[in-house]
């Protein structure tokens, strides 16, 4: 499977925002109990920022998004989003490769933060992902190519 991205724009919204509700409609019911629409329209509005996102592509068709932000001397994976049709097929880890051998070459670490609830762990996990803290709600992961 062919893995790339392109430059998120504006007019992604309506789609972003519906990888974000499908991949994470199951993860907020599993760890709060309940998904509260109009409550993750607001999240995802408050966090939709398409000059930071790029929309992920695989085999020539368009099912997630990513956020990478360079700061603080490290990279921070914000969101990691592949619609559930999708999972499952190796985007992620492609995804993840490639921000590794970025990171790497950048000589910095990566930075994430995931829902206890989040199936996503697992796979941070399998890339080399350490934990180092938790918060009530999130497990805070790190990697770094001098940790391998």
């Amino acid at each position: 499977m062919h893995v790339s991205k392109r430059p998120a724009t504006t007019e992604d919204y309506d789609l972003a925002r519906k990888w974000h509700h499908e991949g994470f409609r199951d993860v907020v019911i599993r760890q709060f109990g309940t998904w509260d629409e109009a409550r993750q329209d607001g999240f995802f509005a408050d966090a939709w920022a398409p000059e930071a996102t790029e929309i992920i592509i695989a085999d020539g068709v368009e099912c997630g998004y990513c956020v990478v932000e360079l700061r603080d001397n490290a990279m921070h994976l914000v969101d990691l989003v592949i619609s559930p049709a999708y999972q499952g097929l190796g985007i992620g880890t492609a995804i993840l490769t490639n921000l590794q051998h970025q990171a790497a070459t950048m000589g910095v670490p990566i930075h994430l933060r995931v829902l206890h609830a989040n199936r996503a762990k697992e796979l941070y996990a399998r890339r080399g992902f350490r934990l180092t803290g938790q918060t009530e709600t999130h497990m805070l992961m790190s990697w770094s190519a001098s940790q391998q």
